[in-house]
C-alpha cells in the first residue's frame, strides 16, 4: 500500500515539474546596469549654477556615443544615418559593467551595476562624440496554465494540449545627453499595451515570445528614431 502510494506522489510531482516549468521560464529580462545617483553631500553650489547655465552644444554634422543599460537590441533600430551624423558609435558594456557569462534567456533577477554618467561622458569624449545617448529596457513575459492543465494529469497532454497562456509588456526609455556639459537634450518613454495570448504548447511558446518581442523593441526604436531626429534634421 505504502509502495502504491509512493508511486502515485513521484507521478504527481513529476507532473508538476513538468506543468510549472514552462510557466516558470518567464523570459523576461530588465537592465544590466542603472545610473548612479549624486551624492548630495558632494555637490557644492557653483556645480548647481554651472548646470544651470549649461546650454546645448549639438554640433552638425555631430558624433553620437550609445550606452544600452537594457539587455536587447534597442538601440540598434533606433540608429540611422544622416549627413548631419557622422559616427554611431557603441560604448561595449564590458568596458562599463564588466564581462558577464550569464544567459542571455533571462536577466530579471540579477542586480543591476551602479552606472555613472560622468564616466559615460569620459568614454564618450575619448572617441571625440558630441553627443551620449542612454537607453534602457524591460520586457515581461510572464507565463500561466490555463483550464487545460488539469490534463496534464494524463502526462501525455503535457506535450500536445496548449496549457499556457502568456502575458506580455515592454517598456523603454532614451536620454539624451551633451557629452560637454551634461546638458540633457530629452528625455523620452515607450510602454506597450498589455499583449495576452492564449492557449499556447511547449513547442511554441518560445518562437511566440520572440515574436512579440521583437514586435514590441520596432514599435519603441521607431517612436525614438522619430524624436531623435527632430534634433538633427
Amino acid at each position: 500500500m505504502k509502495k502504491i502510494e509512493l508511486k502515485h506522489l513521484i507521478l504527481l510531482i513529476i507532473i508538476y515539474i513538468l506543468t510549472f516549468y514552462n510557466c516558470g521560464t518567464s523570459r523576461s529580462y530588465s537592465p544590466s546596469g542603472t545610473i548612479d545617483s549624486a551624492d548630495d553631500r558632494v555637490i557644492s553650489d557653483e556645480e548647481i549654477r554651472k548646470a544651470f547655465e549649461a546650454k546645448p552644444q549639438i554640433r552638425k554634422p555631430s558624433s553620437i556615443a550609445w550606452y544600452n543599460l537594457g539587455v536587447d537590441e534597442l538601440p540598434d533600430g533606433v540608429m540611422f544615418t544622416d549627413p548631419n551624423i557622422r559616427l554611431n558609435y557603441k560604448i561595449p558594456k564590458n568596458l562599463i559593467e564588466g564581462f558577464s557569462s550569464r544567459s542571455r534567456r533571462s536577466y530579471y533577477s540579477e542586480d543591476r551595476k551602479q552606472i555613472n554618467l560622468s564616466s559615460l561622458r569620459l568614454f564618450a569624449a575619448r572617441v571625440k562624440c558630441d553627443i551620449l545617448i542612454v537607453t534602457t529596457s524591460y520586457f515581461d513575459a510572464i507565463r500561466k496554465p490555463n483550464l487545460f492543465s488539469a490534463f496534464n494529469i494524463f502526462i501525455v497532454p503535457i506535450f500536445i494540449l496548449p496549457y499556457l497562456d502568456t502575458d506580455y509588456q515592454y517598456t523603454a526609455e532614451i536620454m539624451i545627453f551633451d557629452v560637454r556639459n551634461g546638458y540633457l537634450y530629452k528625455e523620452a518613454s515607450y510602454k506597450s499595451d498589455t499583449i495576452i495570448l492564449e492557449y499556447n504548447t511547449i513547442w511554441n511558446v518560445d518562437s511566440t515570445v520572440d515574436e512579440v518581442k521583437n514586435k514590441f523593441i520596432k514599435e519603441a526604436s521607431d517612436e525614438f528614431r522619430s524624436q531623435l531626429k527632430s534634433l538633427f534634421i
